[in-house]
């Protein structure tokens, strides 16, 4: 069965599906291998919860009119996951006159994934199998790399997110004088923005995983595992959007120029870092798998050449 989202006009083309509806039909309280539990099916959630999948899907939610229950949406399960509730639906709605379909998970007021992931917005996959720690060993100290001439330090940090059992990435791009420091911007990044991950605040930052064992001579020749999946789109494919930034003493907030804003924020003022967790790849245009053990590389890369490289290892 097929429901609409309700009680508002312009917007009854979005649909939403049970989660479990075709494999799982109305088990109130079933387990699944997957390590999760229905505990009611079939519900209607109404105002903010019902809008969460509505905006995440970048789309506007009605107001909310407390007088006509609106909006609201049917066919949402309840499931618990690790000791929390959340919301689970299958959320469709149109673009271009082409269904588009998540899979969503959320509370009343995150959403905790979405499947497929969409790392960009750091949503990662719902879970289809058993949670598992990857087992990961990552460097109790961060890498950095400083420009002299700049002024600035990049810093990569690897961690174990202790939520989801992956890999926690931090990148952080650090104004080291304790002045006001105005870098011009640059595109002299040693791989290609498109290839990276997290490109974002102007094209400042990003970063890339390799399996194996990669150091800044092999770099060059070495392919980024494909961490976004396939067909996504990258924020900022070509870079340096503003002139120059002005970083302020011994910190990581930037300012753009006077009258400037960084693209996808709409501010002229930003941190410059950069938060991620990931727990695997994509490993064809349509499944994405979690990292199998072994050793593994991150790079850290920024507009003006510098790269950090720090490895972590996987093991079951």
């Amino acid at each position: 069965m097929v429901v609409a989202l309700i009680a508002a006009s312009g917007i009854s083309y979005f649909t939403s599906t049970p989660k479990v509806q075709t494999t799982h039909p109305g088990s109130t309280g079933q387990n699944l291998a997957s390590g999760w539990k229905i505990v009611r099916t079939n519900l209607t959630v109404y105002y903010d919860a019902a809008c969460i999948p509505v905006e995440v899907s970048y789309l506007s939610c009605p107001t909310v009119n407390t007088a006509a229950h609106s909006p609201s949406l049917s066919g949402v399960d309840l499931i618990s996951y690790l000791g929390t509730y959340y919301y689970a639906v299958n959320f469709t709605y149109y673009l271009e006159g082409q269904p588009v379909t998540n899979q969503i998970w959320y509370t009343n007021s995150t959403v905790f994934c979405m499947s497929p992931p969409q790392p960009s917005s750091g949503y990662g996959a719902c879970p289809t199998e058993p949670p598992r720690q990857l087992g990961i060993t990552a460097p109790s100290t961060p890498a950095y790399a400083l420009n002299q001439a700049l002024g600035l330090e990049l810093r990569l940090s690897l961690a174990t997110d202790s939520l989801t059992g992956g890999l926690l990435v931090n990148i952080q791009e650090q104004n080291m004088l304790n002045r006001v420091n105005n870098v011009s911007a640059s595109d002299q990044w040693e791989v290609p923005p498109a290839n990276l991950t997290g490109v974002n605040m102007g094209g400042i930052l990003g970063f890339a995983i390799y399996q194996g064992a990669v150091d800044l001579g092999s770099l060059s020749a070495a392919k980024p595992l494909p961490l976004l999946e396939p067909g996504s789109m990258i924020n900022c494919p070509s870079c340096s959007s503003l002139q120059y930034y002005l970083f302020q003493p011994l910190s990581d907030n930037a300012t753009a120029p006077p009258g400037g804003t960084f693209p996808y924020y709409s501010s002229s003022s930003i941190r410059v870092f950069l938060n991620d967790t990931v727990s695997g790849y994509w490993t064809s245009s349509t499944q994405f798998g979690y990292f199998p053990p072994g050793a593994y590389t991150v790079a850290a890369f920024d507009q003006w050449g510098q790269v950090v490289l720090s490895q972590f290892e996987v093991t079951e």
